[in-house]
């Protein structure tokens, strides 16, 4: 069922005189199987949306519902097994000695054998393309990326059937980006979590979402495939976002030959193209 928000407000430091909206009657679905992009400028309220979907923080009104439970009468342990959260730079939140035991941290409670804890660990650092070896390593010993794999398999441990992540590429260098956004796409197809994803990148998101909401203002703006919400580009404009670089090239690229399909959004459309103009296939 995946999750469902509905009229959802929310006010930062209610009754006080820096009271904030945040939220103002949002509305949306997020089907199960999705890889749902989020954008929007910064203070539009994607962060604070994604935090109530495992009850970070709770609607001042309206409802969030995970798989048809309203977050509200949900047990929290089992909701945030279920939604797993990766905040923007998660490698600041290492803190054990290991890799072994930071990434087990979240089940050491709830499960008591060592080496089913051990087996959990290694399956987690695999999805995220990491090598066994790393386990006795210090998290403080670790590289940018190796940090942020190290995160997200903290998270993925708990097997959750969501995955919502804000900004996971921040301050990675491209390798680290491109690497983790394959970890990804990998994790998306093998096993058809719901990802959701915010992201400050167009390129990013026509790159690897089913589906985009474009938020503003505290509400949606827009919601719809990446070819619906980039083709309507002025719109996007009006709020101060942007198509993907590479589509801005295409349209300037259409100019000189008009035979070219300028609805182009991912680099490898682009690439098909453009062999296609300087093979004579595009006349």
């Amino acid at each position: 069922m995946g999750i469902e928000v509905k009229n959802l407000s929310y006010t930062y430091l209610r009754g006080t005189p820096f009271e904030r909206n945040a939220l103002n009657d949002v509305s949306l679905d997020i089907n199960d199987g999705e890889f749902t992009g989020i954008i929007g400028h910064t203070g539009c309220g994607k962060t604070t949306l994604i935090q109530h979907f495992n009850a970070l923080l709770k609607p001042n009104s309206g409802s969030v519902l995970i798989d048809g439970q309203d977050i509200a009468d949900t047990d929290l342990k089992k909701l945030r097994h279920k939604v797993g959260l990766v905040f923007q730079y998660p490698e600041h939140q290492l803190f054990e000695e290991t890799v072994l035991k930071d990434v087990a941290f979240g089940i050491r409670k709830k499960d008591h054998d060592p080496e089913l804890v051990r087996e959990k660990v290694i399956d987690a650092v695999k999805k995220v393309g990491l090598d066994e070896a790393i386990l006795t390593k210090s998290v403080f010993d670790l590289s940018g990326g190796q940090k942020r794999r190290v995160a997200i398999a903290g998270v993925l441990i708990m097997e959750p059937s969501i995955l919502v992540l804000d900004e996971p590429a921040a301050g990675l260098d491209p390798s680290g980006r491109d690497s983790l956004y394959h970890i990804l796409t990998d994790l998306h197809e093998k096993s058809r979590i719901t990802i959701v994803f915010v992201s400050h990148s167009m390129e990013d998101i026509a790159l690897l979402c089913d589906r985009v909401i474009v938020m503003n203002k505290g509400g949606i703006y827009m919601s719809g495939s990446v070819e619906e919400i980039f083709r309507r580009s002025l719109e996007l404009n009006e709020i101060g976002l942007d198509v993907p670089g590479i589509t801005t090239f295409m349209k300037m690229l259409k100019k000189e030959h008009p035979q070219v399909d300028d609805d182009v959004y991912r680099l490898k459309d682009a690439k098909r193209e453009i062999i296609k103009l300087f093979r004579g296939e595009r006349c």
